[in-house]
């Protein structure tokens, strides 16, 4: 009788589960507020219950997923909500360190600041012509936004920024994806002319420039992602907190 293969709990893995279970909540298919059954998430995952919790622990602690108590009994894993106050804040610390990916961009050599600004001004006329395009999908601009920022993020941040880029920009794309019809209706001008400001400052050279430049872009898309959303409604906050049945 062929034995029974075991279960895989490497870290591997994990950060299979890890990464399919993230796609899944970013990309709304596991909606804000939808409660994680151990043994049906496992299942989604493709994974063993003991890889998926561990994937779950993480998700947690990166804020993708979090712990609701259930009737007063016990706890269980819920997609995190989709808040103001959470966007807010996402948006706050990601024009924080894109910010400081901007300084950085704008201390390189010459030649290089000269190159990276003629491939940021020809993104950031593919934005433009999005928006003048009839109404814009959110799977041409998402993608395109964030080839802009990641340009420089790459060209310029240490590692210590890359990271913190790299974990706060799924929650970012994740807020946007949740919004979609309703924020790409509402693209104004003075997004194009924010990112002007960061290229500008960068291809000049000017630090303090372009790092205020970057992160008044950021804050200033977290007041008009406010607007979108306390029109729209916040996402999965009726989960939380709730007296559901097992």
């Amino acid at each position: 009788m062929p034995q029974k293969k075991k279960p895989d709990h490497s870290t591997d893995a994990v950060e299979r589960a890890y990464a399919t279970l993230r796609d899944l909540i970013v990309s709304g298919r596991l909606a804000p507020g939808t409660p994680l059954i151990e043994r049906q998430t496992a299942d989604l995952a493709g994974a063993s219950r003991p890889t998926v919790r561990s994937a779950l622990q993480r998700l947690e602690q990166e804020g993708f997923v979090t712990l609701a108590r259930i009737g007063g009994r016990y706890s269980r894993f819920l997609v995190a909500p989709v808040t103001v106050e959470a966007m807010r804040e996402c948006y706050f610390l990601m024009g924080a360190v894109d910010g400081l990916a901007a300084r950085a961009a704008a201390q390189l050599p010459s030649a290089q600041r000269k190159t990276l600004a003629g491939a940021l001004k020809k993104l950031n006329k593919k934005l433009l012509a999005f928006g003048r395009g009839g109404e814009p999908r959110f799977d041409e601009i998402e993608p395109t936004d964030n080839e802009f920022h990641g340009a420089y993020v790459a060209a310029a941040a240490g590692p210590w920024i890359l990271r913190e880029y790299s974990t706060l920009r799924p929650h970012a794309k994740r807020f946007g994806q949740l919004y979609a019809s309703a924020l790409t209706r509402r693209i104004p001008s003075e997004v194009f002319q924010e990112h002007e400001a960061i290229v500008d400052a960068i291809a000049r050279g000017r630090p303090d420039a372009a790092e205020a430049a970057a992160v008044t872009n950021w804050r200033n898309a977290a007041d008009r992602f406010e607007r979108v959303m306390r029109d729209e409604g916040e996402r999965g906050t009726w989960q939380t907190g709730a007296k559901a049945a097992d």
